[in-house]
């Protein structure tokens, strides 16, 4: 039986990875996780879900010591994988991470030449590549002997990417590169909504963590631009973070609800469904799940140009990508949105569904499966 060992230090951190190992249980594969943890208290925290053909394997295996000394890490966890990897020729390993768990992957292929993928991440073009030369190089290593490259969205594939790879490098490369999305729970392509009217007063949605680079800041001078200038709209904000006390202080030229952090997905789907359109301006993203939800719920949405979502769609589609740093263009795709709301609406409601697990379980697979033959 062909294997899948998966390196994946977000395992903890995000639902998604298990959502993507529940998914590919349907198409025949063993499946090893690899999770590399710095902290003995995610031991008991965390179901270790083994079942038949998956295994889950949390690695207390580096301190907060050696997370401050970076190679001193990357050394704990590459001779920890040695003792928990057992070897053999139906292998292919899925590193979820270009860097921390890319490299392992990388010695892993200098030892026993198994063959591996690679999922690059916000954290890999945003901070590692950014960082320093030296972490180029060991990049550059690492996607020269991979089999495939995934990259989250178009994007990170045609503008991201290439900025940090002469174009010779990026030309040898871009061969090799799939554009695979993460996929959204089922919950809400199960309880898709199309919206038939929009509300007298536009509400605007923004859901994020209340940080910088998410970019609240700009999305607020957008609405006041709009309300000051005779298109009134109310801004309905979720999430958390160390910013929300900063805007809840504050008073603006636009309604401003905040309802923080929202788990329950039955309370958040409401809001979606009581929402025009979803604008969240961040200055860098992945991907950003939330898209796709708020688009199974018909709203359009507004993303940042070169970032996570950009260029899955035609601009002007399911919505508009635009300049973070600009709070007149904002305005104005959000009002070119409510101008023509149903024809937006109508297309997002539609492509939501190509975001389901079961396609991209489905894309992952075919990807697999090349290899192995």
């Amino acid at each position: 039986m062909n294997e899948i060992i998966h390196i994946n230090s977000y395992y903890i951190s995000s639902t998604l990875h298990k959502e993507l190992v529940s998914k590919l249980k349907n198409y025949g594969y063993k499946q090893h996780v690899y999770i590399p943890i710095g902290t003995k208290k995610h031991y008991g925290k965390y179901d270790l879900e083994n079942s038949k053909n998956v295994k889950i394997t949390y690695s207390y295996c580096f301190n907060k010591i050696s997370r401050l000394l970076w190679p001193i890490k990357i050394l704990k966890i590459w001779l920890d994988f040695k003792k928990v990897y057992r070897y053999n020729s139906n292998q292919i390993i899925h590193a979820h991470t270009l860097i921390v768990n890319g490299i392992i992957a990388y010695l892993a292929y200098k030892k026993w030449k198994t063959p591996y993928i690679i999922t690059i991440r916000n954290t890999d073009i945003n901070f590692f590549l950014k960082r320093s030369f030296i972490i180029r190089k060991i990049a550059t290593k690492i996607l020269d002997k991979a089999s495939v490259v995934i990259t989250l969205s178009p994007a990170y594939k045609d503008i991201q990417l290439p900025k940090f790879l002469s174009d010779e490098k990026y030309n040898c490369l871009k061969k090799k590169i799939s554009v695979i999305p993460n996929g959204i729970n089922d919950y809400w392509l199960e309880n898709k909504f199309k919206i038939s009217k929009t509300e007298e007063i536009p509400e605007i949605l923004f859901v994020g963590r209340l940080i910088k680079t998410k970019n609240l800041k700009t999305l607020i001078k957008a609405c006041e631009i709009l309300n000051t200038n005779g298109c009134s709209v109310k801004l309905n904000v979720v999430g958390d973070g160390t910013l929300l006390k900063y805007f809840e202080k504050r008073r603006y030229a636009t309604e401003i609800h905040y309802y923080g952090k929202i788990n329950d997905k039955n309370e958040l789907i409401k809001l979606y469904r009581k929402s025009t359109l979803l604008a969240v301006p961040s200055f860098t993203e992945s991907f950003g799940l939330i898209y796709p939800e708020a688009m199974s719920q018909g709203l359009p949405v507004i993303y940042t140009k070169g970032q996570g979502f950009d260029g899955f769609y035609p601009d002007g589609f399911i919505g508009f990508s635009i300049n973070p740093k600009d709070p007149f263009d904002i305005s104005d795709k959000i009002k070119r949105i409510i101008s023509n709301h149903s024809y937006f609406s109508e297309n997002a409601y539609m492509k939501s569904s190509d975001f389901s697990w079961d396609n991209v379980a489905k894309k992952l697979s075919d990807t697999y499966n090349t290899i192995f033959s």
